[in-house]
């Protein structure tokens, strides 16, 4: 399957919202429900939409903190490996494979300033991990301006 124009405009509305309906996609833009509900099955099958998510405002959560990690894997050691492993940590959020300096950018949330040590910690105890640069993060931009 390859996605279209309107796969995208579908796709853009429930990265939005995961919980918006069906009918209102469809109203949005000018096709019946049952198209939509056709086409995201098909997204669904062929592995473009994965699961839905809930989407949580860290600045909420009563001492959460969120970092973002950047990370240097050793020589000789798969950068995939090293960021399956870091995924599996309590507390990470997203592990991405990049280019640059580091190899790794890592998001996770933390329960105050002890949380953060431990996530640290662990992080650096994970085979392969050469260096971690992490940032605390201030404020979330949303997209769209939200």
């Amino acid at each position: 399957m390859k996605m279209d124009d309107f796969d995208r405009q579908i796709i853009d509305r429930l990265m939005k919202n995961a919980r918006i309906s069906f009918r209102k996609i469809a109203r949005d833009l000018g096709v019946s429900p049952m198209t939509v509900v056709k086409r995201v099955k098909k997204m669904e099958e062929a592995g473009y939409i994965r699961g839905y998510t809930v989407l949580l405002d860290y600045s909420k959560v009563k001492e959460a903190c969120k970092l973002c990690i950047m990370v240097r894997v050793k020589s000789g050691f798969r950068a995939e490996n090293v960021g399956r492993e870091i995924s599996k940590l309590r507390g990470c959020i997203s592990v991405n494979y990049v280019t640059g300096n580091f190899d790794l950018a890592i998001i996770a949330v933390c329960k105050g300033k002890e949380g953060i040590g431990e996530f640290l910690s662990k992080l650096s105890s994970i085979e392969g991990v050469e260096r971690a640069d992490s940032h605390l993060v201030i404020k979330e931009i949303k997209p769209g301006g939200d």
